[in-house]
Order: structure tokens, then sequence, then C-alpha cells
């Protein structure tokens, strides 16, 4: 089983499992909800996306300066989606390298982000892999 199957697997277990809910991501990801929600170039959604940018960039940092691999993961699937909202190609995302404890919700957030990682490992070039070929 390749690494990203065992890792959605553990992501499936542990997001069941009770975990402490910081309260500042947990109303990151319900703002990125509403942000969801708006209309594209309404006054709203240019403040929450300005809101949420600003905090992506800060938690990625903290999240790389204190080794925080969880800190810093969540902080790049706020980017994948914040891109994907705003019609910019998402770059998709690394995998952990760890076990991630996630919050009600964050496992699907994640999941897509890195379900578009091994696409992107899949194709070259804009095409599939031909049937034998190592990707």
């Amino acid at each position: 089983m390749d690494g990203l199957a065992a890792f959605f697997l553990s992501a499936i277990a542990l997001a069941s499992a009770p975990a402490q809910e910081p309260a500042a991501w947990k109303a990151t990801w319900k703002d990125l909800a509403r942000l969801s929600e708006t209309a594209p170039g309404s006054p709203e959604r240019d403040r929450l996306w300005r809101a949420l940018d600003g905090i992506q960039v800060d938690r990625e940092w903290r999240g790389h300066k204190g080794s925080d691999r969880a800190e810093a993961l969540r902080a790049r699937v706020l980017r994948y989606h914040l891109s994907r909202l705003s019609g910019s190609a998402p770059r998709p995302i690394a995998e952990p390298g760890a076990r991630i404890e996630f919050m009600p919700g964050e496992a699907w957030l994640a999941l897509q982000a890195l379900a578009r990682l091994r696409d992107a490992r899949r194709t070259r070039g804009g095409r599939a892999p031909e049937i034998g070929s190592r990707s």
C-alpha cells in the first residue's frame, strides 16, 4: 500500500478520535465554509479571503519555524482551498510524513488537497501515464 493510501486510512481513523480542538482552526474552517458560500466579487468575500490569506501565511510560517507538521499541513490545506476558491490552479500539497490528528471535518479538506497530489503524480504533461510505465 503506498504512503498516500496509508495516510488516508489513518486520517479517517484519527478523524473520529477525540482531539483537542484548537478554537483558532475551528473558526478558520468556519470562515472558509462561509467564503465558499459568498458571491464572487462581493465585499464580504474579499474581506474573508484577505483575512484567511493572512492567517494562512502566518500559520504556515509558525508551523515551519516550530517544526509543527500539523500546523504546517493545516496551513497548506487552507492555501489549497483559497487558491481553488479564487479560481487559481491550486498547488497539490505534499504528504505530511507524520500522523496528524484531524479535527472533525478536517480530514475531508485534507483529502481533497492530497488527492490532487496523487493525480498530479499519475499524469505527466497533462496526459495519463501509459500502461506499465512507472509514475
